[in-house]
């Protein structure tokens, strides 16, 4: 991400995928669920959703402040959550559609690994659409004073 975009793309990517990771691991924790291969597979998926998801919205942030350079970053973030919520939104119900059934039906591994994979829909679809933007604007705001200062 760092490499695509700037650094705050960068910092916020990452802060969002730790959240992820520790709201996950919390419920785990918090339901006394098994931690197993199954789980750090669940981690991994939800990883890699919650970073394409994040990424696609960065994308269009990108898009959206070479296209219009004037307008404000704040302006330039929410438009572009607003063009690709729909998006999000769908894939992640997509896939609890197909999760759900499994969490409720199967047992064991399955089972786990559903469980886990309906937690991390739920943190990674939040933190892609509400905390890695917030972040973005957070971090660009303070490099921009940072900036100024020197």
């Amino acid at each position: 991400v760092w490499i695509r975009f700037r650094f705050a793309y960068a910092v916020s990517s990452l802060v969002a995928l730790l959240h992820d990771v520790l709201a996950m691991l919390t419920m785990i924790s918090l339901l006394r669920l098994e931690f197993s291969s199954t789980t750090i597979a669940a981690l991994l998926t939800t990883i890699g959703y919650s970073l394409n998801n994040t990424i696609v919205i960065f994308d269009r942030v990108r898009e959206n402040v070479t296209l219009n350079k004037s307008a404000p970053l704040a302006i330039q973030i929410d438009r572009s959550i607003t063009q690709s919520v729909s998006r999000t939104v769908m894939a992640a119900l997509t896939t609890l559609l197909a999760i759900v059934p499994l969490a409720i039906f199967a047992s064991g591994d399955i089972r786990l690994f559903a469980v886990n994979m309906i937690f991390g829909l739920v943190f990674g679809t939040y933190s892609s659409n509400f905390l890695a933007p917030s972040l973005l604007h957070w971090i660009s705001q303070a490099q921009g004073k940072a900036g100024k200062k020197a």
